[in-house]
């Protein structure tokens, strides 16, 4: 905080008109106003997660420069960095990944709170030295504010939410903490939200999808029938009309006709095996009429509703309780949250549905996302400047993701993660400081469905990373490096390669992945600096 003079200057005032020999002056007082300093360093943005209008981390996020969302519909939207997204971007909750399906398929939802989610850090740098190379399109960690690192001024507090939304969600939750004052604060937690479908003016398909289907050049615009997912061709069509007469020998053998056009010609007669014919007339005959129509068919494979997006239905839940024990140094807590959603992908039918077939029972895709988190976390301070905090986290994730035709499960992952991560900062001078760190992380994939198109999986990864800056003020420089050992071992189940795989047979792999990064930054003043930094990855052959 820096205090700056504001001198104000300007004074209405109404007077009456009158003559006088004097003026009065007024001197007015100063005032004295502080302004927070604004900081640019590394590309580090945190936001106060306050807003129940948000739906999905993407939504949270987008309004900060160079961040997007990606925006699978209503119900799911990711954070995107820069243009990276998905497992180039790690996402963290309360300092630990919770990396599953939503990091590989874009229709599946970030488990997220969107009421009572305290903070939001976006790292829009590569963040691969601190968390490996899930995150070298950088880093998004949501602090659910389960576990207090601060006492409150309060022993009790209450936060309430209930919305009612019009075409938006239907919000309610409480979020309770409770503390005596001293050393323990617990929090209770639940929130949910709902909606049972988007009104929307005129059709959920574009007008585009009935008028530009067949270009005036002819044929058919098959890109435009895929987006719409329409059954979308020209089919040439004889005219049975077109011809005078009918071909008495196809009539009498019928095996050999090659079509409808067959049974018809232009001949009075005809001759077949020597044996001469004579055609009697059609009775349907229209003279100058062509031999061949045009018929587009043009048919919905997912319905197109009127006033209604389909299929856009969502419930989220949320369950957590998180206590913490406060002592003179430091802090241990633990916490536990159950986060569960169910929502539509609205326009999309996986059937693979063969042209006129009855589309009426087109099957829609629903997901299904159950969470569950357990977690320890603890940070011990020291006076030393050698060491003067460690911090050990660890947790069992628990994040299962399905995908549902209709009621019928087409893939469900369950991945069962168990991460550990020590962390020792210091600060050995003033100008000087940094952490240094190890973690691990084993995670089980296993998979059912019979659209599943991942292999059951164990994954163990070991990693140490050393990070430090050089802080002159006007001058930052940073350097970091991590290294770390993945193995991946595939597990025995029923899961077949794709015909076209190259992967014919599935082996475990092992290898050695490395990241650096050194940097800088030169501040000019207050608002205005530029930063430099170099990235570098490696990964090691394994077998």
């Amino acid at each position: 905080m820096r205090p700056h003079a504001l001198s104000i200057a300007i004074l209405l005032s109404i007077h009456h008109a009158h003559a006088s020999e004097t003026e009065e002056i007024i001197s007015l007082p100063l005032i004295q106003v502080n302004a927070e300093q604004l900081t640019l360093v590394d590309n580090v943005v945190k936001v106060e997660n306050r807003n129940a209008d948000n739906k999905t981390l993407g939504d949270a996020l987008k309004h900060i420069s160079g961040v997007q969302s990606s925006a699978f519909g209503p119900n799911a939207g990711a954070p995107v960095i820069r243009s990276l997204s998905g497992n180039r971007v790690q996402i963290l909750e309360d300092g630990a990944s919770i990396y599953g399906m939503n990091a590989i398929s874009g229709d599946i939802s970030i488990p997220f709170d969107p009421l009572f989610s305290q903070t939001i850090t976006v790292n829009k740098s590569s963040d691969s030295v601190r968390y490996g190379g899930n995150a070298i399109g950088g880093s998004v960690n949501i602090d659910t504010g389960l576990i207090d690192m601060d006492m409150s001024d309060k022993n009790a507090n209450l936060e309430v939410v209930a919305k009612k939304g019009w075409n938006d969600f239907n919000a309610k939750g409480f979020k309770l903490n409770l503390n005596n004052q001293h050393n323990f604060s617990t929090n209770f937690l639940f929130s949910t939200q709902d909606i049972s479908s988007y009104k929307i003016p005129g059709n959920s398909k574009a007008s585009v999808c009935n008028t530009a289907l067949f270009p005036v050049s002819g044929g058919t615009n098959t890109a435009l029938a895929d987006a719409c997912q329409k059954e979308a061709r020209v089919q040439q069509v004889y005219n049975t009309a077109s011809q005078p007469y009918i071909d008495q020998f196809m009539t009498e053998n019928p095996d050999w006709a090659d079509g409808t056009f067959s049974f018809y010609t232009d001949q009075p007669t005809s001759v077949w095996s020597g044996k001469n014919y004579i055609n009697p007339e059609n009775p349907d005959y229209v003279p100058d009429t062509p031999k061949y129509t045009q018929n587009k068919i043009n048919r919905d494979v997912t319905p197109d509703y009127k006033n209604k997006l389909g299929n856009s239905y969502f419930e989220n839940q949320h369950y957590a309780i998180g206590s913490t024990y406060l002592f003179d140094r430091g802090y241990i807590g633990i916490s536990a949250d159950s986060k569960k959603s169910e929502y539509g992908v609205p326009g999309f039918s996986l059937e693979n549905k063969s042209f006129q077939a009855h589309y009426d029972d087109g099957l829609p895709v629903g997901v299904k996302t159950d969470q569950r988190k357990y977690t320890l976390q603890s940070q011990l301070n020291f006076e030393s400047p050698f060491l003067n905090q460690i911090q050990f986290n660890t947790n069992k994730l628990i994040n299962t993701s399905s995908e549902y035709l209709g009621a019928e499960i087409a893939n469900r992952y369950k991945f069962d993660t168990q991460q550990a991560e020590l962390l020792l900062k210091h600060q050995p001078m003033k100008l000087l400081s940094g952490f240094i760190g190890l973690n691990y992380v084993d995670r089980k994939v296993k998979g059912q469905g019979e659209l599943r198109y991942l292999p059951d999986l164990n994954t163990q990864t070991q990693a140490i990373f050393i990070k430090e800056k050089l802080d002159f003020n006007w001058l930052e420089l940073d350097a970091g490096y991590r290294t770390e050992r993945v193995e991946h071992k595939v597990q025995d189940s029923d899961f077949k390669t794709s015909r076209n795989s190259p992967n014919v047979e599935l082996k475990d792999r092992k290898f050695n992945l490395d990241s650096f990064n050194v940097g800088s930054y030169l501040k000019f003043n207050d608002l205005i600096g530029r930063k430099i930094t170099l990235f570098g990855f490696g990964k090691s052959a394994g077998n």
